[in-house]
């Protein structure tokens, strides 16, 4: 019996490591959500309709939206006339076309904000929506983000943005555990970029013109997949972006991609970027936070190499870009005085008193 309860303990733990976010069973009727609106994708991209999804459903459908609508076609037929679709088919087809009407409806919860301004909060790796003992959950990150930005006087709606960056609980003195951790982040590394182009689906719609992107951590690797697949679109010649990158966990390689690719419309060059890096942050070197010596580096498992400056690389950049570009405003903000934190509240009271 010892041995049989041990075993079942042991796969438990298995199970609950490298845990996909699941949104499917928010609360749709708080009247906090409409207030604060905010917009939910998988991991694919796809935006979460306003239906119940059992977390249990969406694990049998492989964490995703497309899986559990074919898996599911009963409910997804209900979620098609919620939209006001033809419940005929559910083929892939009718699955896309569902997906940017779930978009379009988002965007009108925005609207109805009534506001020319509308600002965006993307969150991180390790993120879970519900409440957490040793951390954060996104939606209380979202609205410390929020009542951060009142203070400030800067009194534009924010929409958060939650995506599934995967998420299990803790980094630890354990070499193995945190070797686990270090292989869920370079998942959830490669997830963000297509959750990004969900994203940029998303963005284009929007109808707002001006408009502010906050992003943290991983968040920012996910951004900068949704820059790069405004390739080919309006979306800079109708939209004022400004951008604000907090301690960007991706590389100087994606960040110079991304450019490239967005400035095939040769309005990008009037967005705005302002990038928040710190040398000493102990999630981005992925070195241990209390020694700064254990640890695979800033360029494993998923460069992090741009918010903490490996090499200087971000500030090599700037100079780059400012001989090529010399009116393109992209400011730079050295936050090594918040020491080897990496948590976004440590980095709002360095902007409070920087930027």
């Amino acid at each position: 019996m010892r041995i049989g309860s041990f075993l079942l303990l042991l796969l438990i733990q298995v199970n609950s490591f490298g845990q996909h976010v699941f949104f499917g069973e928010r609360n749709l009727d708080s009247t906090e959500w409409m207030k604060n609106p905010l917009v939910c994708f998988d991991k694919n991209g796809w935006i979460y309709p306003d239906f119940f999804i059992a977390d249990s459903a969406f694990r049998n459908s492989n964490n995703n939206l497309k899986d559990f609508y074919l898996k599911h076609p009963f409910e997804t037929k209900t979620i098609f006339l919620k939209y006001k679709m033809s419940t005929s088919h559910v083929l892939l087809p009718d699955l896309l076309a569902l997906n940017q009407r779930i978009i379009a409806e988002n965007c009108k919860k925005i609207s109805l904000l009534n506001s020319t301004k509308i600002s965006f909060y993307i969150h991180g790796f390790r993120k879970s929506f519900l409440h957490i003992e040793n951390g954060i959950s996104s939606p209380e990150e979202a609205e410390n983000l929020r009542s951060f930005m009142l203070k400030e006087g800067k009194e534009t709606p924010i929409v958060a943005i939650y995506w599934d960056g995967l998420y299990d609980c803790c980094y630890s003195l354990n070499r193995k555990r945190n070797q686990e951790l270090f292989d869920l982040f370079e998942k959830a590394y490669a997830q963000s970029l297509e959750v990004g182009k969900g994203v940029a689906q998303f963005f284009l719609s929007v109808e707002q013109e001006n408009m502010l992107v906050i992003a943290h951590s991983l968040g920012n690797r996910m951004y900068l997949s949704a820059v790069s697949s405004f390739n080919g679109t309006s979306f800079f010649s109708q939209h004022s972006v400004k951008s604000l990158l907090i301690a960007p966990a991706t590389s100087i390689a994606q960040m110079s991609e991304s450019f490239e690719n967005a400035s095939t419309n040769p309005d990008f060059w009037n967005s705005k970027w302002n990038i928040v890096y710190n040398k000493h942050d102990f999630a981005l070197r992925k070195k241990d936070s209390k020694f700064g010596v254990f640890g695979p580096g800033a360029k494993q498992f998923g460069a992090t190499t741009l918010g903490c400056n490996k090499s200087n690389e971000l500030t090599k950049y700037e100079k780059q870009l400012k001989t090529s570009y010399p009116k393109f405003d992209f400011d730079l903000y050295d936050a090594r005085e918040i020491g080897k934190k990496h948590s976004l509240h440590f980095y709002c009271d360095f902007l409070k008193t920087n930027f």
